[in-house]
């Protein structure tokens, strides 16, 4: 007898392509299946079935974006801040400027970058400033040139209504009114392509075994844990349609959480056949699984440039970063290292909007102190009154013209001590 060994293969994760496609004048946003020209959605997808991923993501959108726009009212005037102010009220239809900011943020975060759509007036002045879903984008074979529509699966995107030809938004006199612009930001990095890939491309492995992990867990939970007897009937096989109906009844009665525990019971002849239940013993599964999600935690963080998981809302087991000190350190190291230069960006992109209405400069990003430094017991009650202070200790309020007073034996022994304290300044 021959034994043949058939080698059984396993893709891995490759980094998506970007060509040019066969069915219009742009790129394919990713050129291998089952993300062919959709790879926003396969990381829309890891953001959705990773905690992990969604807990970060959500952190550092909360961390760029801090307390939103505020405005330097000292580089404006009366008419120029009205303008500036209503400019943040309504920048679009959907929204204020924070609003605006947010998706913009969550977009750079997940794709490695974002969209805008922008509309003039007939003087030529920015209109509106609108999101646009950064997945929806498709960049054009000709230079500047962009295309839009929400579902790039179908056959013929260019005969989908909502198919629309884009450019860049050039920042001078040349825009018309005719014309669909947009601003369209990508992340460097090296041997970048015409699309950008996200700052965790590297973690990307990790948060797909992050989900199937999760997905794992629920369905051993779902199939009564796992696989852990074989169930034969030794009274010959069975019809298919048969052999579906005991598979349909055994499920129903004894797999699931809410079977958990029942008896299973038997009635069969002494001398015939009956079913045998098989244990079959576990692996080590769980212990394997436990250090394997320890190791998808550390890699996701690494991508992500955590220094603290407590500032992202995750306990560890390090015991690091679990005090204020340790925090605020974390947190300023944070700032000065990941978010200072976002908000650079952005601030600088959303004044240009600005400038070119012929406003100021007069945007930036109000940030947020996740950890606020404790004042010491003396600072504190150096700006107490002193009602405030008898409150504290539990003592009623002074009456009008009373003073804290000491007795005459305290008062003298006190001044004793003063006299020998010190020097005579007339000295």
């Amino acid at each position: 007898m021959s034994i043949k060994l058939i080698p059984i293969n396993f893709k891995g994760y490759d980094l998506p392509k970007f060509k040019e496609s066969r069915k219009g004048d742009w790129y394919e946003y990713g050129s291998e299946r089952p993300y062919k020209n959709c790879y926003g959605d396969f990381l829309v997808k890891l953001l959705n079935e990773s905690s992990k991923q969604s807990t970060i993501i959500d952190a550092k959108t909360k961390f760029i974006v801090g307390k939103g726009f505020v405005v330097e009212k000292d580089k404006l005037n009366f008419q120029q801040l009205a303008l500036v102010e209503g400019f943040l009220r309504t920048p679009n239809e959907d929204g204020n400027m924070n609003d605006l900011l947010v998706k913009i943020t969550k977009d750079k975060k997940v794709f490695g970058g974002f969209a805008m759509q922008i509309r003039v007036n007939a003087v030529g002045k920015i209109a509106s400033v609108d999101h646009i879903d950064f997945n929806y984008i498709r960049v054009g074979i000709e230079e500047n040139t962009y295309y839009y529509t929400s579902d790039w699966k179908s056959r013929n995107p260019e005969k989908n209504e909502d198919f629309t030809e884009m450019e860049l938004f050039p920042f001078d006199e040349t825009v018309t009114t005719d014309r669909n612009y947009l601003i369209y930001y990508k992340e460097y990095r090296p041997d970048l392509g015409e699309y950008p890939l996200p700052d965790y491309i590297a973690a990307i492995p990790y948060l797909e075994a992050d989900a199937e992990i999760s997905n794992f867990t629920l369905m051993n939970i779902k199939n009564n844990l796992s696989s852990g007897y074989l169930i034969s009937f030794n009274n010959g096989q069975c019809s298919d349609e048969e052999m579906a109906i005991i598979e349909r009844r055994f499920k129903d009665y004894a797999t699931g959480t809410d079977n958990a525990g029942k008896p299973l019971l038997s009635f069969t002849d002494q001398a015939s056949d009956h079913p045998q239940i098989i244990p079959i013993p576990t692996n080590g599964q769980d212990d394997r699984f436990i250090n394997l999600n320890n190791q998808i935690t550390q890699e996701i963080f690494t991508a992500h440039s955590i220094v603290s998981p407590m500032l992202f809302g995750i306990k560890d087991n390090t015991g690091l970063g679990n005090n204020a000190d340790e925090l605020r350190s974390s947190a300023d190291l944070y700032q000065n290292l990941h978010i200072d230069p976002e908000q650079d960006l952005l601030n600088n992109l959303f004044n240009e909007l600005l400038n070119y209405n012929g406003l100021p400069k007069c945007l930036h990003i109000q940030k947020i102190e996740p950890i606020q430094k404790e004042l010491s017991e003396a600072v504190v009650v150096g700006v107490m009154t002193q009602d405030e202070i008898r409150e504290k200790v539990g003592l009623p309020p002074l009456e009008a013209g009373q003073r804290v007073q000491m007795d005459d034996q305290l008062d003298d022994m006190i001044f004793a001590q003063l006299e020998r304290t010190g020097f005579n300044s007339a000295d």
